[in-house]
Protein backbone atom coordinates (compact mmCIF):
# COMPACT_ATOMS: atom_id res chain seq x y z
CA UNK A 1 0.00 0.00 0.00
CA UNK A 2 3.06 2.31 0.70
CA UNK A 3 4.23 1.91 -2.35
CA UNK A 4 1.03 2.88 -4.02
CA UNK A 5 0.18 5.88 -2.22
CA UNK A 6 4.42 6.62 -2.84
CA UNK A 7 3.73 6.11 -6.48
CA UNK A 8 0.90 7.85 -6.64
CA UNK A 9 2.14 10.79 -5.01
CA UNK A 10 5.48 10.64 -7.08
CA UNK A 11 3.66 10.77 -10.70
CA UNK A 12 1.19 13.64 -9.62
CA UNK A 13 4.45 15.87 -9.38
CA UNK A 14 5.27 14.82 -13.21
CA UNK A 15 3.21 16.77 -15.88
CA UNK A 16 0.70 15.21 -17.10
CA UNK A 17 1.84 14.41 -20.96
CA UNK A 18 -1.34 15.47 -23.13
CA UNK A 19 -2.15 12.07 -25.25
CA UNK A 20 -2.93 12.38 -28.74
CA UNK A 21 -5.72 12.86 -30.25
CA UNK A 22 -7.32 14.85 -33.66
CA UNK A 23 -7.23 18.23 -31.39
CA UNK A 24 -3.60 17.91 -30.68
CA UNK A 25 -1.74 16.62 -32.82
CA UNK A 26 -0.76 17.62 -35.93
CA UNK A 27 -2.81 15.43 -39.04
CA UNK A 28 0.04 14.98 -41.11
CA UNK A 29 1.75 13.37 -38.06
CA UNK A 30 -1.10 10.79 -37.34
CA UNK A 31 0.06 8.90 -41.02
CA UNK A 32 3.86 8.98 -40.52
CA UNK A 33 4.86 5.38 -38.67
CA UNK A 34 7.66 6.63 -37.55
CA UNK A 35 5.95 9.76 -35.11
CA UNK A 36 5.31 7.83 -32.12
CA UNK A 37 8.91 5.73 -32.17
CA UNK A 38 10.94 6.30 -29.30
CA UNK A 39 14.13 9.06 -30.29
CA UNK A 40 16.62 6.26 -30.68
CA UNK A 41 14.46 4.17 -33.26
CA UNK A 42 13.32 6.92 -35.17
CA UNK A 43 16.60 8.41 -35.28
CA UNK A 44 17.34 4.54 -37.12
CA UNK A 45 14.20 4.30 -39.09
CA UNK A 46 14.88 7.88 -40.14
CA UNK A 47 18.47 7.25 -41.09
CA UNK A 48 17.52 3.84 -43.13
CA UNK A 49 14.63 5.27 -44.52
CA UNK A 50 17.28 7.76 -46.71
CA UNK A 51 19.26 4.77 -47.59
CA UNK A 52 16.30 3.74 -50.10
CA UNK A 53 17.06 -0.29 -49.77
CA UNK A 54 13.49 -1.27 -49.19
CA UNK A 55 14.33 -1.96 -45.69
CA UNK A 56 10.91 -3.12 -43.86
CA UNK A 57 9.23 -2.55 -47.08
CA UNK A 58 10.05 -6.18 -48.61
CA UNK A 59 12.18 -9.22 -47.40
CA UNK A 60 15.90 -8.27 -48.41
CA UNK A 61 18.01 -10.79 -49.60
CA UNK A 62 21.45 -11.25 -49.93
CA UNK A 63 21.81 -9.80 -53.32
CA UNK A 64 20.11 -6.71 -51.35
CA UNK A 65 23.29 -7.06 -48.47
CA UNK A 66 25.99 -7.41 -50.84
CA UNK A 67 24.82 -4.42 -53.19
CA UNK A 68 24.54 -2.04 -50.00
CA UNK A 69 28.16 -2.97 -48.77
CA UNK A 70 29.31 -2.70 -52.65
CA UNK A 71 27.47 1.30 -52.36
CA UNK A 72 29.57 1.68 -48.95
CA UNK A 73 32.83 -0.52 -49.97
CA UNK A 74 32.52 -2.66 -47.60
CA UNK A 75 34.43 -5.63 -47.64
CA UNK A 76 32.63 -8.73 -46.76
CA UNK A 77 34.66 -12.19 -45.47
CA UNK A 78 33.18 -15.82 -45.38
CA UNK A 79 35.15 -17.77 -43.41
CA UNK A 80 35.24 -20.83 -40.62
CA UNK A 81 34.59 -18.83 -37.04
CA UNK A 82 34.24 -19.69 -33.33
CA UNK A 83 31.38 -16.49 -33.42
CA UNK A 84 28.97 -16.03 -35.68
CA UNK A 85 30.42 -12.63 -37.27
CA UNK A 86 31.52 -9.28 -36.40
CA UNK A 87 32.18 -6.01 -38.00
CA UNK A 88 35.47 -3.88 -38.21
CA UNK A 89 36.65 -1.10 -39.34
CA UNK A 90 40.73 -0.86 -39.36
CA UNK A 91 42.57 2.24 -41.53
CA UNK A 92 39.28 4.25 -42.80
CA UNK A 93 38.31 0.42 -44.10
CA UNK A 94 35.03 -1.02 -43.45
CA UNK A 95 34.87 -5.35 -43.05
CA UNK A 96 32.45 -7.46 -42.19
CA UNK A 97 33.54 -11.20 -41.54
CA UNK A 98 30.65 -14.11 -40.85
CA UNK A 99 31.24 -17.48 -40.52
CA UNK A 100 30.73 -19.30 -43.38
CA UNK A 101 29.57 -22.54 -41.70
CA UNK A 102 26.44 -20.93 -40.53
CA UNK A 103 22.65 -21.98 -42.39
CA UNK A 104 21.80 -19.28 -44.98
CA UNK A 105 19.03 -17.59 -43.10
CA UNK A 106 21.50 -16.94 -40.23
CA UNK A 107 24.23 -15.91 -42.01
CA UNK A 108 21.95 -13.22 -43.80
CA UNK A 109 20.77 -12.29 -40.32
CA UNK A 110 24.31 -11.93 -38.79
CA UNK A 111 25.55 -9.85 -42.10
CA UNK A 112 22.42 -7.15 -41.72
CA UNK A 113 22.78 -7.40 -38.20
CA UNK A 114 26.63 -6.51 -38.48
CA UNK A 115 25.36 -4.01 -41.63
CA UNK A 116 23.94 -2.08 -38.74
CA UNK A 117 26.71 -1.83 -36.85
CA UNK A 118 28.45 -0.27 -39.75
CA UNK A 119 25.06 2.17 -40.45
CA UNK A 120 24.77 2.79 -36.65
CA UNK A 121 27.85 2.50 -34.61
CA UNK A 122 30.78 3.67 -36.64
CA UNK A 123 33.43 6.66 -35.31
CA UNK A 124 33.77 9.16 -38.06
CA UNK A 125 38.00 8.08 -37.42
CA UNK A 126 39.58 5.37 -35.84
CA UNK A 127 39.47 1.88 -35.49
CA UNK A 128 36.00 -0.01 -34.81
CA UNK A 129 34.59 -3.71 -33.92
CA UNK A 130 31.62 -4.84 -32.71
CA UNK A 131 31.16 -9.01 -32.40
CA UNK A 132 27.97 -10.99 -32.45
CA UNK A 133 26.90 -12.62 -29.53
CA UNK A 134 30.13 -12.12 -27.88
CA UNK A 135 29.72 -10.06 -24.16
CA UNK A 136 27.14 -8.69 -22.67
CA UNK A 137 23.73 -7.74 -24.93
CA UNK A 138 23.60 -3.23 -24.92
CA UNK A 139 21.39 -0.89 -26.83
CA UNK A 140 24.14 -0.94 -29.90
CA UNK A 141 23.34 -4.75 -30.08
CA UNK A 142 19.49 -4.01 -30.04
CA UNK A 143 19.56 -1.71 -32.37
CA UNK A 144 21.86 -4.24 -34.82
CA UNK A 145 19.55 -6.74 -34.10
CA UNK A 146 16.26 -4.46 -35.10
CA UNK A 147 18.01 -3.78 -38.66
CA UNK A 148 18.41 -7.50 -39.65
CA UNK A 149 14.93 -8.65 -38.20
CA UNK A 150 13.34 -5.73 -39.69
CA UNK A 151 15.53 -6.56 -43.01
CA UNK A 152 14.71 -10.21 -43.29
CA UNK A 153 10.90 -10.06 -41.66
CA UNK A 154 9.60 -6.52 -43.10
CA UNK A 155 6.50 -5.63 -41.19
CA UNK A 156 3.86 -6.28 -44.45
CA UNK A 157 4.76 -9.73 -43.85
CA UNK A 158 4.27 -9.95 -40.35
CA UNK A 159 1.02 -8.06 -40.62
CA UNK A 160 0.03 -10.40 -43.35
CA UNK A 161 1.09 -13.94 -42.03
CA UNK A 162 0.37 -15.81 -38.55
CA UNK A 163 3.90 -16.64 -37.16
CA UNK A 164 3.17 -20.25 -37.51
CA UNK A 165 3.01 -19.96 -41.25
CA UNK A 166 6.54 -18.07 -41.32
CA UNK A 167 8.08 -20.62 -39.39
CA UNK A 168 6.52 -22.98 -41.88
CA UNK A 169 7.92 -20.67 -43.85
CA UNK A 170 11.29 -21.79 -43.11
CA UNK A 171 12.12 -18.83 -40.94
CA UNK A 172 13.66 -19.59 -37.35
CA UNK A 173 11.29 -19.89 -34.57
CA UNK A 174 13.20 -17.97 -32.61
CA UNK A 175 13.70 -15.19 -35.27
CA UNK A 176 9.86 -15.27 -35.95
CA UNK A 177 9.19 -14.58 -31.98
CA UNK A 178 12.04 -11.88 -32.06
CA UNK A 179 10.03 -9.76 -35.32
CA UNK A 180 6.82 -10.52 -33.60
CA UNK A 181 8.47 -8.54 -30.16
CA UNK A 182 10.42 -5.70 -32.49
CA UNK A 183 6.61 -4.94 -33.53
CA UNK A 184 5.40 -4.84 -30.23
CA UNK A 185 7.49 -3.16 -28.40
CA UNK A 186 8.37 -0.42 -30.80
CA UNK A 187 5.58 -0.34 -33.56
CA UNK A 188 8.47 -1.14 -36.32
Amino acid sequence: IRFAIRRRQHSSLRPERPQPNENNVDKSLIYNPTYFLSTPMRFLTDKISKLNIGWNERPLSSVDFYSICARFKIEVQEIPLNTDGFYFRVLGRDFIAVNSQLAERKKLAVLFHELGHFLFHTPETGPAARFHDVGRRDRKESEADVFALCAIIPRPLIESHSPQELIQDGLPAAMVAARFDVLARHGI
